[in-house]
């Protein structure tokens, strides 16, 4: 296997072995990839209904949103973004950032959302794979 670096306008291969060595002459390791794990746990809590039954096509605004979390490795460590948008406009509603994945994420993003729409919240809010387009 051979390493390629580009920069400057030019490429150069080198070996695996000779990035190997240069490495462990520097002090510096090879950071392992790790699998993502689910945030979702299975037994934990008894499953909602599936209000939603897959079908993600709303007939009106503010009918039905959909909300998600997902976790974004930084440099300085975990970082969760929630998310709520209306699956009639496709409009982002409401978001919240944080370094822990909790209810109060959560609550931020739908508190946002329902400020976005006026205050109030008479609809689905699905949160089970939400992945129609």
């Amino acid at each position: 296997m051979t390493c390629t670096r580009t920069g400057g306008g030019s490429s150069e291969n080198t070996s695996e072995n000779t990035v190997a060595a240069r490495m462990a002459e520097l002090g510096l390791v090879a950071r392992e990839r790790r699998k993502p794990r689910g945030l979702t746990r299975a037994g934990k809590r008894p499953v909602a209904p599936d209000l939603v039954r897959r079908q993600f096509t709303a007939v009106a605004p503010d009918v039905l949103w959909c909300g998600d979390v997902t976790e974004i490795p930084t440099g300085e460590g975990k970082l969760y973004l929630a998310t709520v948008e209306d699956l009639f406009s496709r409009r982002m509603l409401g978001f919240a950032m944080s370094a822990g994945h909790d209810a109060a994420l959560t609550i931020a993003a739908l508190q946002m959302a329902a400020a976005t729409r006026g205050g109030g919240v008479d609809g689905v809010i699905s949160s089970n794979g939400c992945t129609g387009k």
